[in-house]
């Protein structure tokens, strides 16, 4: 774990008892922050993004098929 990580960690653990939208801001504040930035997409390589997500979309529904049924523990 990186030392970034593990004082997000802190903070989460100790506004974790206080109240929870402080800890949502706190890990939306960590999201962003390892995001890469983002530019417009335009042209042929927009489509070709578009099509590699529906790709990956059909590929997870394929998996998401090819688990067995839950099954609850009581």
């Amino acid at each position: 774990m990186t030392d970034k990580a593990r004082k997000i960690m802190k903070k989460m653990k100790k506004w974790e008892r206080l109240n929870n939208p402080a800890r949502d801001r706190i890990l939306s504040d960590f999201n962003q922050s390892t995001l890469d930035p983002v530019g417009p997409v335009g042209g042929d390589q927009g489509m070709k993004i578009l099509s590699e997500m529906n790709e990956l979309g059909d590929q997870h529904e394929e998996f998401v098929k090819s688990l067995p049924p839950r099954v609850d523990v009581v």
